[in-house]
């Protein structure tokens, strides 16, 4: 029973790992150099565009990704200030 636990979890971590790159867009960047290196060994230049096409896919959806941290962690500071201020006021009121 204990294995069964061990093999669900290995496989619940794997596709929550798997999901957080594709939504990264590591997946289409490499999926992009496995293509584009594929086109050059086959000299096959539709297969090759089509790399460059998955790598330019998982940059975009890289920097988007990244941007969204960015934002996200910015609203979090800025709603943890703005509770400090209003402790610091509700504090203030409370003293005589």
């Amino acid at each position: 029973m204990k294995k069964l636990g061990f093999v669900v979890l290995g496989a619940v971590a794997g596709v929550a790992i798997y999901e957080t790159l594709r939504q990264a867009g590591y997946l289409d960047e490499i999926t992009g150099a496995v293509k584009r290196t594929a086109g050059e060994y086959l000299d096959d230049p539709m297969m090759q565009v089509d790399g460059w096409v998955d790598t330019g896919k998982g940059n975009i959806k890289n920097a988007v990704h990244k941007a969204d941290d960015t934002i996200s962690n910015f609203v979090e500071d800025v709603k943890d200030k703005a509770q400090t201020v209003q402790e610091t006021v509700e504090d203030a009121i409370e003293q005589p």
